[in-house]
């Protein structure tokens, strides 16, 4: 079965700007930086938050199922720099509804843009996208 954090993450990291899969770029719910830390302040978080149930394309047998996911994507950014921030989650945008990562009949996003969700206690914002990636298995 398909993976799609681990497909989105890749997608990302070979194709737009410097992101580098568990350096800067991670899989899962949004974790705090902390001055120890091996999550940075500037980082992108991708999570798989589930979908329907899978549709049958006929009965009984072996055929393909199509499975659809619902990813999110959040951009987090260093303290007070918004416009940076929003260029780097428009890059992702861009280019994951532009390019399917391979195996996926589809990655669609789910808004027009990235949205702007506000600031943390280290005044760092937020930007936030949601994509719908389809599959056949």
């Amino acid at each position: 079965m398909a993976d799609p954090e681990s497909d989105v993450l890749a997608a990302i990291s070979g194709n737009v700007g410097s992101w580098v899969e568990n350096t800067n770029l991670f899989r899962g719910p949004v974790r705090a930086a902390m001055p120890d830390s091996i999550i940075p302040v500037n980082a992108v978080f991708v999570l798989n938050t589930g979908g329907p149930e899978p549709i049958n394309f006929a009965r009984g047998g072996s055929t393909p199922q199509e499975y659809e996911h619902n990813i999110q994507i959040v951009v987090r950014g260093e303290p007070d720099k918004y416009g940076s921030t929003r260029t780097q989650a428009v890059a992702i945008y861009s280019y994951l509804h532009d390019n399917d990562p391979s195996g996926y009949i589809y990655l669609r996003a789910t808004m027009p843009a990235p949205v702007y969700v506000g600031t943390d206690e280290r005044r760092c914002d937020y930007f936030v996208m949601n994509f719908r990636a389809g599959i056949l298995e």
